[in-house]
Protein backbone atom coordinates (compact mmCIF):
# COMPACT_ATOMS: atom_id res chain seq x y z
CA UNK A 1 0.00 0.00 0.00
CA UNK A 2 3.31 2.47 0.43
CA UNK A 3 4.45 1.37 -2.76
CA UNK A 4 1.53 2.68 -4.26
CA UNK A 5 1.22 5.66 -2.50
CA UNK A 6 4.44 5.98 -3.66
CA UNK A 7 4.00 5.59 -7.10
CA UNK A 8 1.28 7.80 -7.63
CA UNK A 9 2.94 10.88 -6.16
CA UNK A 10 5.31 10.46 -8.39
CA UNK A 11 3.04 10.51 -10.92
CA UNK A 12 1.64 13.42 -9.84
CA UNK A 13 5.26 15.31 -10.03
CA UNK A 14 5.73 13.79 -13.40
CA UNK A 15 2.41 15.60 -14.78
CA UNK A 16 3.37 18.62 -13.46
CA UNK A 17 6.86 18.35 -15.13
CA UNK A 18 4.66 17.70 -18.72
CA UNK A 19 2.46 21.17 -18.24
CA UNK A 20 5.77 23.17 -18.19
CA UNK A 21 6.82 25.16 -21.11
CA UNK A 22 8.75 22.90 -23.09
CA UNK A 23 11.93 25.77 -23.12
CA UNK A 24 13.35 28.11 -20.54
CA UNK A 25 15.54 30.68 -22.41
CA UNK A 26 17.60 32.97 -20.44
CA UNK A 27 19.06 35.79 -22.60
CA UNK A 28 22.50 37.64 -21.83
CA UNK A 29 24.61 39.56 -24.00
CA UNK A 30 26.99 37.33 -25.01
CA UNK A 31 25.83 33.88 -24.77
CA UNK A 32 22.60 32.52 -24.33
CA UNK A 33 22.09 29.32 -22.01
CA UNK A 34 19.04 27.16 -23.00
CA UNK A 35 17.58 25.29 -20.68
CA UNK A 36 14.86 22.67 -22.21
CA UNK A 37 12.48 20.42 -20.40
CA UNK A 38 13.04 16.86 -21.71
CA UNK A 39 9.13 15.55 -21.04
CA UNK A 40 7.19 13.53 -23.33
CA UNK A 41 5.47 14.22 -26.64
CA UNK A 42 2.40 12.84 -25.44
CA UNK A 43 -0.60 14.54 -24.45
CA UNK A 44 -1.25 15.29 -20.54
CA UNK A 45 -3.90 12.88 -19.34
CA UNK A 46 -6.13 13.75 -16.49
CA UNK A 47 -5.43 11.80 -13.11
CA UNK A 48 -7.44 10.25 -11.49
CA UNK A 49 -6.87 8.74 -8.60
CA UNK A 50 -9.85 6.05 -8.56
CA UNK A 51 -8.45 4.41 -12.11
CA UNK A 52 -6.93 0.84 -11.44
CA UNK A 53 -5.73 1.32 -15.21
CA UNK A 54 -4.19 4.65 -13.98
CA UNK A 55 -2.75 3.71 -10.66
CA UNK A 56 -1.81 0.26 -12.09
CA UNK A 57 -0.53 0.32 -15.58
CA UNK A 58 0.81 3.88 -16.05
CA UNK A 59 2.75 4.46 -12.95
CA UNK A 60 4.67 1.16 -13.65
CA UNK A 61 5.59 2.37 -16.92
CA UNK A 62 8.05 5.21 -15.52
CA UNK A 63 11.18 3.14 -13.90
CA UNK A 64 13.40 5.16 -11.45
CA UNK A 65 15.67 7.08 -13.71
CA UNK A 66 13.15 8.56 -15.96
CA UNK A 67 12.15 9.70 -11.98
CA UNK A 68 15.13 10.91 -11.55
CA UNK A 69 15.93 13.22 -14.58
CA UNK A 70 12.11 14.58 -14.11
CA UNK A 71 13.17 15.35 -10.83
CA UNK A 72 16.31 17.21 -11.88
CA UNK A 73 14.42 19.11 -14.91
CA UNK A 74 12.21 20.11 -12.05
CA UNK A 75 14.44 21.64 -9.34
CA UNK A 76 16.41 23.15 -12.86
CA UNK A 77 13.51 25.24 -13.70
CA UNK A 78 12.31 26.27 -9.96
CA UNK A 79 15.92 27.20 -9.15
CA UNK A 80 16.25 29.73 -12.20
CA UNK A 81 12.50 31.02 -11.80
CA UNK A 82 13.56 31.63 -8.22
CA UNK A 83 16.65 33.05 -8.76
CA UNK A 84 16.94 37.02 -10.05
CA UNK A 85 20.48 37.10 -9.74
CA UNK A 86 21.52 33.65 -12.08
CA UNK A 87 21.68 36.38 -14.80
CA UNK A 88 24.76 35.65 -17.60
CA UNK A 89 26.98 38.85 -17.43
CA UNK A 90 29.71 39.78 -19.90
CA UNK A 91 33.06 40.05 -17.89
CA UNK A 92 36.06 41.85 -19.30
CA UNK A 93 39.16 39.75 -18.42
CA UNK A 94 39.90 36.71 -15.70
CA UNK A 95 36.88 35.27 -13.93
CA UNK A 96 38.48 35.09 -10.40
CA UNK A 97 34.97 34.07 -9.38
CA UNK A 98 34.11 30.90 -11.53
CA UNK A 99 34.41 27.73 -9.21
CA UNK A 100 35.84 26.27 -12.85
CA UNK A 101 39.08 26.59 -12.01
CA UNK A 102 41.26 23.71 -12.18
CA UNK A 103 44.57 22.86 -10.09
CA UNK A 104 48.39 22.14 -10.89
CA UNK A 105 50.60 21.28 -7.89
CA UNK A 106 54.66 20.87 -8.78
CA UNK A 107 56.89 19.40 -6.06
CA UNK A 108 59.64 21.53 -6.01
CA UNK A 109 61.83 21.18 -2.82
CA UNK A 110 62.01 19.83 0.73
CA UNK A 111 62.56 22.72 2.37
CA UNK A 112 60.08 25.56 3.03
CA UNK A 113 58.90 28.23 -0.45
CA UNK A 114 59.41 31.87 0.57
CA UNK A 115 59.95 33.03 -2.62
CA UNK A 116 58.26 33.21 -5.58
CA UNK A 117 58.18 35.59 -9.77
CA UNK A 118 57.08 34.79 -12.58
CA UNK A 119 56.74 35.94 -16.45
CA UNK A 120 56.39 34.38 -19.34
CA UNK A 121 59.43 31.83 -19.84
CA UNK A 122 60.10 31.32 -16.45
CA UNK A 123 58.89 30.45 -12.73
CA UNK A 124 61.68 31.14 -9.80
CA UNK A 125 61.88 29.40 -6.62
CA UNK A 126 63.18 30.71 -3.46
CA UNK A 127 63.65 28.87 -0.71
CA UNK A 128 63.98 29.54 3.56
CA UNK A 129 67.36 28.28 4.49
CA UNK A 130 69.04 26.70 1.07
CA UNK A 131 70.91 29.58 -1.10
CA UNK A 132 69.99 27.88 -4.23
CA UNK A 133 67.73 29.51 -6.51
CA UNK A 134 65.54 27.13 -8.62
CA UNK A 135 64.66 27.93 -12.40
CA UNK A 136 61.36 26.71 -13.94
CA UNK A 137 60.12 26.78 -17.47
CA UNK A 138 56.52 28.26 -16.45
CA UNK A 139 54.99 26.05 -19.33
CA UNK A 140 56.64 22.71 -19.40
CA UNK A 141 57.13 23.23 -15.01
CA UNK A 142 60.53 21.63 -16.03
CA UNK A 143 63.62 21.93 -13.91
CA UNK A 144 66.40 24.10 -15.91
CA UNK A 145 69.03 24.77 -13.61
CA UNK A 146 69.56 26.46 -10.05
CA UNK A 147 71.42 29.75 -9.55
CA UNK A 148 74.14 29.14 -6.26
CA UNK A 149 75.88 32.07 -4.96
CA UNK A 150 73.64 33.34 -1.94
CA UNK A 151 74.58 31.79 1.65
CA UNK A 152 71.29 31.85 2.67
CA UNK A 153 67.77 31.62 1.71
CA UNK A 154 65.66 34.76 1.48
CA UNK A 155 61.94 35.81 0.37
CA UNK A 156 62.72 38.53 -2.08
CA UNK A 157 62.87 37.47 -5.86
CA UNK A 158 62.13 39.72 -8.87
CA UNK A 159 61.79 39.80 -13.02
CA UNK A 160 62.52 42.45 -14.75
CA UNK A 161 61.88 42.14 -18.38
CA UNK A 162 62.95 38.50 -19.95
CA UNK A 163 66.12 37.92 -18.51
CA UNK A 164 67.15 39.97 -15.91
CA UNK A 165 66.65 38.43 -11.95
CA UNK A 166 67.09 40.23 -8.66
CA UNK A 167 67.33 38.39 -5.64
CA UNK A 168 67.82 39.68 -1.64
CA UNK A 169 68.77 36.89 1.01
CA UNK A 170 68.94 36.69 4.68
CA UNK A 171 73.07 37.13 3.77
CA UNK A 172 72.77 40.66 3.92
CA UNK A 173 73.17 40.68 -0.06
CA UNK A 174 71.31 41.79 -3.10
CA UNK A 175 72.31 40.24 -6.67
CA UNK A 176 71.18 40.37 -10.05
CA UNK A 177 71.41 37.86 -12.15
CA UNK A 178 71.13 36.94 -16.17
CA UNK A 179 69.28 34.15 -16.45
CA UNK A 180 70.08 33.20 -20.68
CA UNK A 181 73.85 32.92 -19.39
CA UNK A 182 73.20 31.33 -15.75
CA UNK A 183 75.40 33.55 -14.43
CA UNK A 184 75.72 36.53 -11.84
CA UNK A 185 75.50 39.86 -12.98
CA UNK A 186 76.64 42.05 -9.87
CA UNK A 187 76.20 42.19 -6.17
CA UNK A 188 75.79 44.72 -3.24
CA UNK A 189 75.71 44.07 0.49
CA UNK A 190 74.93 47.71 2.25
CA UNK A 191 72.32 45.63 4.63
CA UNK A 192 73.88 44.94 8.36
CA UNK A 193 70.93 42.26 9.09
CA UNK A 194 68.04 40.30 6.46
CA UNK A 195 66.85 41.84 3.69
CA UNK A 196 63.07 41.47 4.49
CA UNK A 197 61.51 42.92 0.99
CA UNK A 198 62.17 44.11 -2.32
CA UNK A 199 60.67 46.23 -4.88
CA UNK A 200 61.55 46.72 -8.47
CA UNK A 201 60.36 49.43 -11.14
CA UNK A 202 61.53 48.90 -14.49
CA UNK A 203 61.41 51.66 -17.44
CA UNK A 204 65.00 52.92 -19.15
CA UNK A 205 67.05 51.64 -16.35
CA UNK A 206 65.56 49.67 -13.06
CA UNK A 207 65.22 51.22 -9.67
CA UNK A 208 65.37 49.08 -7.10
CA UNK A 209 64.62 49.17 -3.32
CA UNK A 210 65.54 46.73 -0.49
CA UNK A 211 64.19 47.12 3.07
CA UNK A 212 66.14 45.81 5.68
CA UNK A 213 64.76 44.30 9.06
CA UNK A 214 66.80 44.58 11.76
CA UNK A 215 68.77 47.50 10.66
CA UNK A 216 65.62 49.03 9.90
CA UNK A 217 67.28 51.11 6.34
CA UNK A 218 66.01 51.05 3.12
CA UNK A 219 68.08 51.31 0.09
CA UNK A 220 67.79 52.74 -3.36
CA UNK A 221 69.98 51.49 -5.87
CA UNK A 222 69.28 52.16 -10.12
CA UNK A 223 70.27 49.76 -12.13
CA UNK A 224 71.24 49.34 -16.28
CA UNK A 225 69.72 47.23 -18.54
CA UNK A 226 72.60 45.02 -17.78
CA UNK A 227 71.91 44.70 -14.17
CA UNK A 228 74.99 46.42 -12.65
CA UNK A 229 74.10 48.60 -9.76
CA UNK A 230 74.37 52.29 -8.29
CA UNK A 231 73.43 52.94 -5.04
CA UNK A 232 71.38 56.21 -4.81
CA UNK A 233 70.15 56.40 -1.08
CA UNK A 234 70.14 55.33 2.06
CA UNK A 235 66.56 55.97 3.78
CA UNK A 236 66.23 55.62 7.31
CA UNK A 237 63.34 56.93 10.06
CA UNK A 238 61.42 53.54 10.49
CA UNK A 239 61.97 52.33 14.32
CA UNK A 240 60.46 48.61 13.25
CA UNK A 241 60.85 46.30 10.51
CA UNK A 242 60.51 47.32 7.19
CA UNK A 243 57.57 45.13 6.07
CA UNK A 244 56.83 46.11 2.33
CA UNK A 245 58.19 48.38 -0.17
CA UNK A 246 56.38 50.43 -3.51
CA UNK A 247 56.92 52.19 -6.36
CA UNK A 248 54.36 54.54 -7.68
CA UNK A 249 53.76 55.43 -11.44
CA UNK A 250 55.89 58.88 -10.40
CA UNK A 251 59.12 59.48 -9.09
CA UNK A 252 57.92 57.94 -4.91
CA UNK A 253 58.32 54.95 -2.99
CA UNK A 254 56.27 53.91 -0.32
CA UNK A 255 57.65 51.82 2.39
CA UNK A 256 55.24 50.27 5.00
CA UNK A 257 56.35 49.20 8.51
CA UNK A 258 56.01 47.19 11.61
CA UNK A 259 56.27 50.47 13.44
CA UNK A 260 52.90 50.85 12.00
CA UNK A 261 53.73 54.16 10.27
CA UNK A 262 53.67 54.54 6.28
CA UNK A 263 55.95 56.77 4.85
CA UNK A 264 56.58 58.62 1.45
CA UNK A 265 59.70 59.22 0.12
CA UNK A 266 60.92 61.38 -3.16
CA UNK A 267 63.14 58.46 -4.90
CA UNK A 268 65.15 61.41 -6.94
CA UNK A 269 66.36 63.45 -3.23
CA UNK A 270 65.38 60.58 -0.94
CA UNK A 271 63.54 62.68 1.46
CA UNK A 272 60.58 61.86 3.18
CA UNK A 273 57.33 63.48 2.12
CA UNK A 274 54.82 61.80 4.33
CA UNK A 275 54.91 59.80 7.69
CA UNK A 276 50.74 58.34 7.89
CA UNK A 277 50.68 56.77 11.30
CA UNK A 278 48.31 53.91 12.59
CA UNK A 279 47.12 51.75 14.87
CA UNK A 280 48.75 48.57 14.40
CA UNK A 281 52.13 47.33 12.24
CA UNK A 282 51.61 47.25 8.63
CA UNK A 283 51.85 43.97 6.82
CA UNK A 284 51.81 44.81 2.68
CA UNK A 285 51.30 47.63 0.02
CA UNK A 286 49.19 47.45 -3.03
CA UNK A 287 48.23 50.06 -5.99
CA UNK A 288 44.84 50.66 -5.92
CA UNK A 289 43.56 49.86 -10.03
CA UNK A 290 41.45 52.93 -9.36
CA UNK A 291 41.67 54.54 -13.17
CA UNK A 292 44.17 57.68 -12.72
CA UNK A 293 44.31 57.30 -9.33
CA UNK A 294 46.67 54.65 -8.79
CA UNK A 295 49.39 57.02 -7.51
CA UNK A 296 46.80 58.74 -4.98
CA UNK A 297 44.82 55.82 -3.63
CA UNK A 298 46.90 53.33 -1.83
CA UNK A 299 45.65 49.66 -0.45
CA UNK A 300 47.19 48.63 3.01
CA UNK A 301 46.83 45.98 5.23
CA UNK A 302 47.72 45.67 8.99
CA UNK A 303 48.62 43.21 11.98
CA UNK A 304 44.92 43.45 12.87
CA UNK A 305 43.81 41.69 9.71
CA UNK A 306 42.48 45.05 8.07
CA UNK A 307 42.68 46.23 4.97
CA UNK A 308 42.24 49.95 4.41
CA UNK A 309 42.63 52.80 1.09
CA UNK A 310 44.89 55.96 1.81
CA UNK A 311 44.22 58.70 -0.21
CA UNK A 312 47.56 60.59 -0.69
CA UNK A 313 46.04 63.68 -1.10
CA UNK A 314 44.16 63.77 1.40
CA UNK A 315 46.38 61.76 3.72
CA UNK A 316 42.48 60.41 4.99
CA UNK A 317 42.61 56.50 6.04
CA UNK A 318 39.21 54.42 4.76
CA UNK A 319 39.06 51.35 6.55
CA UNK A 320 37.39 48.62 4.04
CA UNK A 321 34.54 46.70 5.98
CA UNK A 322 33.71 43.75 4.25
CA UNK A 323 30.85 41.43 3.56
CA UNK A 324 31.99 37.79 5.09
CA UNK A 325 30.95 34.54 4.26
CA UNK A 326 28.82 32.77 7.43
CA UNK A 327 27.33 30.52 4.92
CA UNK A 328 26.51 29.24 1.77
CA UNK A 329 24.86 33.00 0.54
CA UNK A 330 24.44 34.32 3.54
CA UNK A 331 27.31 37.59 4.20
CA UNK A 332 27.77 39.44 7.77
CA UNK A 333 29.83 42.58 7.74
CA UNK A 334 32.94 42.36 9.66
CA UNK A 335 36.24 44.16 10.36
CA UNK A 336 38.87 41.71 9.21
CA UNK A 337 39.53 39.47 6.11
CA UNK A 338 41.93 36.84 7.63
CA UNK A 339 41.77 36.03 11.86
CA UNK A 340 45.62 37.33 11.40
CA UNK A 341 47.44 39.87 9.28
CA UNK A 342 46.58 40.06 5.45
CA UNK A 343 50.37 39.61 4.30
CA UNK A 344 49.65 39.74 0.55
CA UNK A 345 46.67 41.01 -1.35
CA UNK A 346 46.55 42.06 -5.38
CA UNK A 347 44.37 43.49 -6.66
CA UNK A 348 43.65 42.25 -10.33
CA UNK A 349 42.57 45.15 -13.28
CA UNK A 350 38.93 43.55 -13.41
CA UNK A 351 37.98 44.36 -9.94
CA UNK A 352 38.74 41.54 -7.80
CA UNK A 353 41.09 41.26 -4.65
CA UNK A 354 42.99 37.87 -3.62
CA UNK A 355 44.28 38.27 -0.06
CA UNK A 356 46.78 35.66 1.89
CA UNK A 357 47.41 35.49 5.58
CA UNK A 358 50.66 33.64 7.05
CA UNK A 359 48.64 32.54 9.73
CA UNK A 360 46.21 30.85 7.32
CA UNK A 361 46.10 27.86 4.91
CA UNK A 362 42.99 29.63 3.07
CA UNK A 363 43.90 31.26 -0.10
CA UNK A 364 40.07 34.12 -0.30
CA UNK A 365 38.86 35.75 -2.96
CA UNK A 366 36.69 39.24 -3.43
CA UNK A 367 34.85 41.64 -4.77
CA UNK A 368 35.90 44.77 -4.79
CA UNK A 369 34.06 47.83 -5.79
CA UNK A 370 34.82 51.38 -5.98
CA UNK A 371 31.53 53.78 -7.15
CA UNK A 372 32.23 57.22 -9.20
CA UNK A 373 31.04 60.00 -7.68
CA UNK A 374 27.51 61.83 -8.80
CA UNK A 375 28.19 63.31 -12.35
CA UNK A 376 30.92 60.83 -13.43
CA UNK A 377 31.31 58.28 -15.77
CA UNK A 378 34.14 55.56 -16.55
CA UNK A 379 34.86 56.98 -19.84
CA UNK A 380 36.33 60.48 -18.50
CA UNK A 381 39.46 60.73 -18.78
CA UNK A 382 39.92 62.26 -14.37
CA UNK A 383 37.28 60.17 -12.52
CA UNK A 384 36.42 61.45 -9.12
CA UNK A 385 35.62 58.21 -7.16
CA UNK A 386 33.39 58.00 -4.40
CA UNK A 387 35.82 55.54 -1.66
CA UNK A 388 33.39 55.63 1.48
CA UNK A 389 31.07 53.74 -0.89
CA UNK A 390 33.98 51.17 -1.29
CA UNK A 391 32.56 47.70 -0.91
CA UNK A 392 34.20 44.34 -0.69
CA UNK A 393 32.34 40.90 -0.58
CA UNK A 394 33.64 37.61 -0.08
CA UNK A 395 33.56 35.18 -3.04
CA UNK A 396 35.12 31.90 -2.49
CA UNK A 397 37.99 30.55 -0.34
CA UNK A 398 40.59 27.64 -1.62
CA UNK A 399 41.47 25.13 0.73
CA UNK A 400 43.45 22.99 -1.00
CA UNK A 401 47.12 24.40 1.18
CA UNK A 402 48.04 21.62 3.64
CA UNK A 403 49.75 24.29 6.02
CA UNK A 404 49.95 27.97 6.47
CA UNK A 405 50.50 29.86 3.37
CA UNK A 406 54.32 31.39 2.97
CA UNK A 407 54.05 33.33 -0.56
CA UNK A 408 51.80 34.30 -3.44
CA UNK A 409 52.16 35.68 -6.77
CA UNK A 410 49.40 36.15 -9.24
CA UNK A 411 50.40 36.46 -13.31
CA UNK A 412 47.75 36.03 -15.84
CA UNK A 413 44.92 33.80 -15.06
CA UNK A 414 46.68 31.72 -12.59
CA UNK A 415 47.20 32.34 -8.99
CA UNK A 416 50.79 30.73 -7.74
CA UNK A 417 51.08 30.38 -3.72
CA UNK A 418 52.95 27.98 -1.89
CA UNK A 419 53.15 26.59 1.56
CA UNK A 420 55.31 25.30 3.94
CA UNK A 421 55.31 21.19 2.32
CA UNK A 422 57.85 22.60 -0.91
CA UNK A 423 55.39 22.52 -3.04
CA UNK A 424 53.83 24.96 -5.47
CA UNK A 425 49.96 25.58 -5.55
CA UNK A 426 48.90 26.43 -9.14
CA UNK A 427 44.83 27.83 -9.36
CA UNK A 428 44.32 28.20 -13.33
CA UNK A 429 40.95 30.28 -13.71
CA UNK A 430 38.93 30.74 -16.92
CA UNK A 431 39.29 33.75 -19.09
CA UNK A 432 36.80 35.86 -20.62
CA UNK A 433 34.61 33.82 -22.73
CA UNK A 434 35.70 30.64 -21.65
CA UNK A 435 32.66 29.50 -19.63
CA UNK A 436 29.79 31.96 -18.95
CA UNK A 437 29.92 33.87 -15.87
CA UNK A 438 27.74 34.17 -13.29
CA UNK A 439 27.75 36.03 -9.92
CA UNK A 440 28.07 33.85 -6.68
CA UNK A 441 24.69 33.64 -5.48
CA UNK A 442 23.18 35.79 -2.25
CA UNK A 443 20.35 34.68 0.13
CA UNK A 444 18.78 38.03 0.66
CA UNK A 445 17.94 40.82 -1.62
CA UNK A 446 20.41 42.93 0.30
CA UNK A 447 23.04 40.42 0.22
CA UNK A 448 23.76 40.49 4.32
CA UNK A 449 22.42 38.40 7.12
CA UNK A 450 22.61 39.28 10.59
CA UNK A 451 24.88 37.13 12.72
CA UNK A 452 24.67 37.43 16.48
CA UNK A 453 28.69 36.60 18.50
CA UNK A 454 28.87 37.07 22.38
CA UNK A 455 31.28 39.66 23.58
CA UNK A 456 34.71 38.27 25.24
CA UNK A 457 32.87 37.68 28.56
CA UNK A 458 30.45 35.27 26.77
CA UNK A 459 27.37 37.02 28.30
CA UNK A 460 26.35 40.49 25.64
CA UNK A 461 25.92 40.33 21.99
CA UNK A 462 27.85 42.50 19.99
CA UNK A 463 26.52 44.04 16.66
CA UNK A 464 27.59 44.09 13.18
CA UNK A 465 29.51 47.54 11.62
CA UNK A 466 26.61 48.63 8.92
CA UNK A 467 28.33 51.08 6.84
CA UNK A 468 30.41 49.84 3.79
CA UNK A 469 33.42 51.56 4.93
CA UNK A 470 35.12 53.73 8.34
CA UNK A 471 36.96 56.87 8.61
CA UNK A 472 39.99 56.32 10.46
CA UNK A 473 40.43 58.93 13.29
CA UNK A 474 44.13 58.25 14.17
CA UNK A 475 46.51 55.91 16.65
CA UNK A 476 44.82 56.11 19.89
CA UNK A 477 41.27 56.98 18.46
CA UNK A 478 39.86 54.49 15.50
CA UNK A 479 37.76 52.11 16.61
CA UNK A 480 37.89 50.15 13.73
CA UNK A 481 38.76 46.42 14.93
CA UNK A 482 37.75 47.25 18.30
CA UNK A 483 34.36 46.41 18.59
CA UNK A 484 31.66 44.43 16.26
CA UNK A 485 32.26 41.73 14.98
CA UNK A 486 36.12 41.04 14.71
CA UNK A 487 36.34 37.75 13.16
CA UNK A 488 36.84 36.64 9.80
CA UNK A 489 34.72 33.86 7.88
CA UNK A 490 37.62 31.58 8.82
CA UNK A 491 36.23 31.47 12.49
CA UNK A 492 32.57 30.92 11.33
CA UNK A 493 32.83 26.69 11.46
CA UNK A 494 31.40 24.73 13.98
CA UNK A 495 33.59 23.42 16.48
CA UNK A 496 33.22 22.65 20.00
CA UNK A 497 34.65 20.59 22.69
CA UNK A 498 33.27 19.01 26.12
CA UNK A 499 34.81 19.48 29.20
CA UNK A 500 34.83 18.71 33.08
CA UNK A 501 32.63 20.36 34.90
CA UNK A 502 33.90 22.65 37.21
CA UNK A 503 30.85 22.81 39.68
CA UNK A 504 27.89 20.47 40.08
CA UNK A 505 25.23 22.83 39.25
CA UNK A 506 26.76 23.74 35.40
CA UNK A 507 28.30 22.26 32.42
CA UNK A 508 30.40 24.08 30.15
CA UNK A 509 31.31 23.93 26.78
CA UNK A 510 34.68 25.66 25.59
CA UNK A 511 34.28 27.36 28.63
CA UNK A 512 31.49 29.47 26.99
CA UNK A 513 28.02 27.85 27.09
CA UNK A 514 26.79 27.06 30.30
CA UNK A 515 23.94 24.64 30.88
CA UNK A 516 22.30 23.37 34.29
CA UNK A 517 21.91 19.65 34.76
CA UNK A 518 18.92 18.04 35.19
CA UNK A 519 20.54 16.44 38.29
CA UNK A 520 22.83 17.25 40.92
CA UNK A 521 26.17 14.83 39.98
CA UNK A 522 29.54 16.03 40.47
CA UNK A 523 32.47 15.67 37.75
CA UNK A 524 30.41 14.71 35.32
CA UNK A 525 31.69 14.25 31.60
CA UNK A 526 29.83 13.83 28.62
CA UNK A 527 30.99 12.07 25.87
CA UNK A 528 30.61 11.32 22.30
CA UNK A 529 28.05 8.96 21.08
CA UNK A 530 29.55 5.84 19.08
CA UNK A 531 29.07 5.41 15.21
CA UNK A 532 27.45 1.79 16.33
CA UNK A 533 23.50 2.22 15.98
CA UNK A 534 21.26 2.13 19.11
CA UNK A 535 18.89 -1.09 18.49
CA UNK A 536 15.79 -0.64 20.54
CA UNK A 537 14.64 -4.53 19.62
CA UNK A 538 17.99 -5.18 21.65
CA UNK A 539 17.34 -7.62 24.17
CA UNK A 540 20.01 -5.69 26.76
CA UNK A 541 17.15 -3.10 26.49
CA UNK A 542 14.65 -5.50 28.27
CA UNK A 543 16.11 -5.09 31.85
CA UNK A 544 16.51 -1.62 32.03
CA UNK A 545 14.15 -0.89 35.17
CA UNK A 546 13.44 2.81 33.63
CA UNK A 547 9.50 3.43 32.52
CA UNK A 548 10.69 5.48 29.32
CA UNK A 549 13.01 3.05 26.68
CA UNK A 550 14.01 6.27 24.86
CA UNK A 551 15.40 7.97 27.92
CA UNK A 552 19.07 7.45 28.10
CA UNK A 553 21.70 9.46 28.83
CA UNK A 554 25.82 9.36 29.17
CA UNK A 555 26.75 9.29 32.95
CA UNK A 556 30.14 8.27 34.42
CA UNK A 557 32.16 7.58 37.59
CA UNK A 558 36.26 6.98 37.79
CA UNK A 559 35.79 3.36 38.01
CA UNK A 560 33.95 3.62 34.79
CA UNK A 561 33.88 6.32 32.17
CA UNK A 562 32.14 4.44 29.66
CA UNK A 563 29.32 3.14 31.46
CA UNK A 564 26.13 3.75 29.34
CA UNK A 565 23.34 4.09 31.82
CA UNK A 566 19.50 4.67 31.89
CA UNK A 567 18.41 8.39 33.56
CA UNK A 568 17.05 8.47 36.30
Amino acid sequence: MAKRSFLVSRLKLILIIQMMPQTIKMVAKKDTLDIVSNHSEQSATTYDPNSEETTNNECDDYDEDNFETALESFEAYTRIKRSKRATEEVLHGTDWESVNYSLTKLQCNEDEITGLCVNDKYLVVQCHIEGGIDVYDRVTLKLLYRLNGHEYGGQCVELSGDNILYSASMDFSLKSWNLETQKQIDSATDHCDYVQCLAVKTGEFDMIATGGRGDREIFVYKASKAGKFAKQHCLRGHTGWIIQLLFDTENHLLSGSEDATIRLWHVGSGEMIHVISQDAGISCLAASKLKNKQDNVILFGDREGKLSYLDLETLQVLHLLPNILIGTGKYCRSSKYHDKAVDNAFLTDNGYLITVSAGSKFLKIWKIKTSLEYGYTEEDELPEFDLESTEVRELQILRDHTDYLTCIKVFGNTIYSSCSDGEIYMHSFPDEGTFPHYEMAVDADDDTASAVMLDKKGTGVVARPESATELCLGPGRCHTGKTGIVKSSSSFQVSFSFKKCSSSTTLSVDGKLKLKPKHDVKNDVIFEEDDEEWDPDDDDSSNDSSDDPNDYTYTSDDSDLGEFENSD
